[in-house]
């Protein structure tokens, strides 16, 4: 995994809207990579993340190449995307936020 962030530059997670989808680990992965997203606001992950993301219409396949294209052109677009990651990897590593720390405090409460 990590050879294949290091050769990327972007990464795309094209869920579409017939697919119900939970936090997608993928999101994460990228942002800890330092690598921005292409989505749509289909993937949940997104509300974690907005600010490395290029956000486009759910289903539009245009819209994906279209924010590629953008990102490649837009070196300032890119880079503003790719800090945003940075700032945004703390939260993955916080272990209050963790899944057996949610899943604890459910229990704690039952």
């Amino acid at each position: 995994m990590h050879s294949i962030f290091s050769d990327s530059h972007v990464v795309i997670v094209p869920t579409q809207t017939k697919f119900v989808e939970g936090f997608n680990r993928v999101v994460a992965e990228s942002i800890l990579a330092g690598r921005p997203v292409v989505t749509s606001a289909v993937c949940p992950a997104i509300s974690y993340v907005r600010s490395a993301v290029i956000e486009v219409p759910p289903n539009d396949i245009t819209a994906y190449g279209d924010a590629l294209i953008d990102l490649y052109k837009n070196h300032l677009l890119y880079e503003q995307k790719r800090l945003a990651c940075l700032k945004l990897q703390e939260q993955f590593y916080d272990v209050n936020r963790s899944w057996g720390a949610k899943l604890k405090s459910i229990l704690i409460d039952i």
